[in-house]
């Protein structure tokens, strides 16, 4: 699987700026070690939870660079990267629930 997320528009009269960006299965498992979640069964997370972590991930980080490159208002950028957090959360909180606890190394 893999998640495209992009921004195009004018940023100054007649200057224009394109973003895309990328997530795909590595990115996947590398936010589901971050949240400890064991990853030797990864058929049990559900194809709309794994979209959904990476489409969250992937608004971030173009917010994260509207704001830092061109001046999105850092007010409505942080807000809706506050919103997409509790997403995340709530999607991971999903995902552990769904597969076997990791086992102690």
């Amino acid at each position: 699987m893999k998640v495209h997320h992009g921004w195009s528009g004018e940023f100054s009269s007649g200057k224009w700026a394109k973003f895309d960006v990328e997530l795909d299965e590595t990115d996947l498992m590398r936010m589901l070690h971050e949240a400890d979640i064991d990853m030797t069964h990864p058929h049990l997370v559900k194809e709309r939870h794994a979209f959904m972590l990476l489409q969250a991930e992937a608004e971030v980080l173009l917010l994260l660079k509207m704001m830092s490159a061109f001046s999105y208002p850092e007010k409505q950028g942080r807000a809706r990267i506050e919103e997409i957090l509790v997403l995340k959360h709530d999607v991971v909180t999903k995902i552990r629930d769904s597969v076997p606890a990791r086992a102690d190394d």
